[in-house]
């Protein structure tokens, strides 16, 4: 159930810098992800409000990413098949080739539910190992398929 508030212009703008006094992106899976740039397209999928872009835009810009997503602006949200499905095609991959990363679990299985591959964010050194071993599983068999359709 969805409820509105009635917040003055400057409680919204309170309520806003509390919101995301808690929330720390953890900057060097951010530098790794930007890294894979441009072999690789990159994406942001997050559970935001419309205003929420300018108050990340530090971090999460369309300098470091390709696609940015937020649900207040689709009218979609995590786990939502459609939010996936929306970040897919802007980024024209298809769920196999895509990795999501997220710390909550469910919003992992709604990405797997669309074909996407999932990583549990837990430990950024983690994060990190398993997507790489995700990328070089499918380097490993797009190699595999090229080889076998030469023979």
């Amino acid at each position: 159930m969805k409820q509105k508030l009635s917040l003055t212009p400057a409680e919204l703008e309170e309520l806003k810098t509390d919101f995301w006094r808690g929330d720390v992106w953890d900057t060097g899976l951010i530098r790794y992800v930007v890294a894979l740039r441009p072999r690789f397209k990159t994406g942001i999928i997050s559970n935001a409000w419309p205003d929420a872009r300018e108050n990340v835009k530090p971090q999460i810009n369309e300098s470091a990413f390709d696609v940015i997503v937020f649900s207040g602006e689709e009218g979609l949200e995590k786990p939502q098949p459609g939010i996936y499905r929306r970040a897919l095609e802007r980024l024209r991959v298809q769920p196999p080739e895509a990795i999501f990363v997220d710390d909550m679990r469910a919003n992992i299985e709604g990405a797997q539910a669309v074909g996407m591959f999932g990583v549990h964010f837990t430990d950024p050194a983690k994060a990190r190992a398993e997507i790489e071993r995700l990328i070089n599983d499918q380097v490993e068999k797009s190699h595999d398929h090229r080889t076998q359709a030469q023979t």
